[in-house]
């Protein structure tokens, strides 16, 4: 039960922070809110929230892997592709390079 709360919070921190603004997220923010809403007004709608608790519980639970595995990645495989392609496009365009 608390983890449908981190995963909500998550999701919100990602949507404002993080630039990842999806209605996917949202609409998951939104739908446990009403869930927890209804079922809150009538103990027989608990059920209701049975979708969103797991969907968000899921968000909170990838957050955690992720935490826990992309340091381990990091070290045992290097950065991504990406991520190097990001570093060297970051040093041609620092301003000592543009100087000289």
């Amino acid at each position: 039960c608390y983890s449908t709360v981190v995963g909500a919070l998550v999701l919100i921190f990602s949507y404002f922070q993080m630039g990842n603004k999806s209605e996917a997220m949202l609409f998951l923010v939104l739908l446990g809110a009403a869930c927890m809403f209804f079922s809150l007004k009538m103990s027989r709608l608990i059920i209701l929230s049975a979708m969103p608790a797991a969907a968000l519980t899921g968000v909170a639970g990838g957050a955690v892997w992720e935490l826990m595995v992309s340091p381990l990645r990091h070290t045992l495989l290097g950065p991504s592709a990406l991520e190097s392609q990001s570093s060297a496009l970051q040093a041609c365009n620092s301003p000592a390079v543009r100087a000289g």
